[in-house]
């Protein structure tokens, strides 16, 4: 749903006019206030029908993403290093 916000306060009687005649129900047109300006929320029909926008209702698909590459097995390199154990001698006593 596309959100139309008015660039000036002078736009926003124009715009919400436009709107609710392009609409089929007032309740079609919502408004938000929760950014810095008033916003108009509305379906992408009626955005188009009202003349912000295009709507196509058969859009191209989008490209197949591309596979992703095969993992590559790696040696660690920071893994500890094991040593062998310590050789010890016999003392004969």
């Amino acid at each position: 749903m596309p959100s139309i916000i008015p660039t000036s306060s002078d736009q926003v009687q124009d715009i919400a006019r436009a709107l609710l005649e392009a609409a089929d129900s007032p309740d079609e047109v919502r408004t938000d206030t929760s950014g810095p300006r008033l916003a108009f929320i509305v379906s992408d029909e009626l955005a188009t029908k009202a003349g912000f926008g295009e709507y196509d209702d058969d859009p191209e698909p989008l490209p197949e993403p591309e596979p992703e590459p095969e993992p590559v097995e790696t040696k660690a390199v920071n893994e500890p290093k094991t040593r062998a154990p310590r050789k010890t001698t016999t003392k004969d006593a």
